[in-house]
């Protein structure tokens, strides 16, 4: 595949950090001007950076990118660094700013002439969590550098996460950093259990490297146990509760979490992993019942997912389902949206987020009436 080069171009878009980092793309950015490695996400940015410093000075140089630290560095100090050629090493001029947010405010100018105006085989990378679009920096870097997102991917509507693409990218990072072989929808249930935080995905397939048969073949159970520990127990034994009517003890599970310090996203990412199966297999039956065709719930569970492993557990599921309730299980697709949607926005704060998976506790319960709209 021919290498793809990210050059200075008129309102260039920003690149996505799995793009630079795949090795199918070959994406090389050009070594000039001001390189904008930005997001939320530090360990994504480290990766950049890393990647950065090999396609420039090459894996075993003996020069790598300077580094400077934000908060200590002036801009005295990186234009020295950056426009003064070194007698011994290569002919580029480049160093790295790391968490750059507080030098970007206080080096705003000099950064926008350097941006417009930069000097040949001189490049500066400016490691930053913000980076927001509507300044001139982000409008000159766009024009005249690059600027890469280190961020979980979002599809082609605004705002929602792309599931699919972040479920590639772990089983390419667990099979090539790690030696481990995920299997089907080992990929979705560590999303579900660990979060969006790449850092956090990769320090859990590190635990999985050293956890499965030593031949880097794990489990859905071998993730179950490594990644969720006793959390992923109590989650399950607070959906169980839920699922058979048993609100005070489901809500006395979930504090239980709360209080170990545990995620509220993190809490609810561990029930959509069944929860999903649960819509899953209702909406197999629904489909099978349309067609005039008589269906089993347990053979249907069994297609949505659920593993009658220990002996007894799939029954267990359909008596959970039954629980539920048809209108329920109809409808769990869009609570499980609903729910993640106010998550990340109205309810993204503790107290609110609390709430929110209460009552979402509660409706599985069938101590509150579910939402209709």
């Amino acid at each position: 595949m021919a290498k793809t080069t990210v050059s200075k171009q008129k309102e260039q878009t920003a690149i996505h950090a799995f793009d630079l980092l795949d090795a199918k793309t070959k994406l090389r950015v050009v070594p000039h001007g001001l390189v904008a490695v930005q997001g939320p996400d530090r360990f994504l940015r480290r990766e950049v950076v890393h990647e950065l410093s090999s396609q420039w000075m090459g894996e075993a140089a003996d020069f790598p990118l300077s580094r400077l630290q934000g908060k200590e560095a002036t801009w005295r100090d990186v234009h020295d660094q950056i426009c003064t050629p070194s007698l011994f090493g290569p002919p580029l001029g480049a160093a790295v700013v790391e968490d750059a947010d507080e030098f970007v405010k206080k080096w705003r100018s000099q950064l926008e002439v350097f941006a417009e105006n930069c000097p040949a085989r001189c490049v500066l990378v400016l490691d930053v969590e913000s980076w927001p679009a509507n300044t001139r920096l982000h409008r000159i870097v766009g024009e005249h550098g690059a600027q890469i997102r280190c961020c979980p991917p979002e599809t082609a509507n605004r705002g929602q996460i792309d599931r699919n693409r972040l479920t590639k990218w772990i089983e390419q990072r667990a099979k090539q950093q790690h030696g481990v072989n995920l299997p089907s929808k080992g990929a979705a249930l560590l999303l579900d259990l660990a979060g969006l935080e790449c850092g956090r995905l990769d320090q859990e397939l590190a635990k999985l490297a050293v956890w499965g048969d030593g031949q880097g073949q794990v489990t859905l159970d071998d993730i179950q146990q490594a990644v969720g520990g006793w959390r992923a127990q109590t989650t399950w034994d607070m959906l169980e509760a839920a699922c058979q009517g048993n609100a005070p003890e489901a809500l006395t599970q979930l504090g239980r979490l709360l209080q170990a310090g545990e995620a509220e996203m993190a809490i609810f990412g561990s029930m959509s992993w069944t929860l999903r199966r649960f819509a899953a297999a209702t909406r197999r039956v629904q489909e099978a019942e349309r067609d005039g065709k008589k269906a089993k719930l347990t053979d249907m569970l069994l297609k949505a997912g659920f593993k009658n492993w220990p002996v007894g557990a799939v029954e267990k599921a359909a008596n959970q389902l039954i629980q539920i309730g048809r209108v329920r299980g109809g409808k769990l697709y869009q609570r499980l949206l609903e729910t993640d949607v106010a998550l990340k926005g109205s309810h993204s704060q503790p107290d609110r987020a609390r709430v929110a998976l209460e009552l979402l506790i509660l409706e599985l319960a069938q101590q509150f009436r579910l939402r209709t709209h």
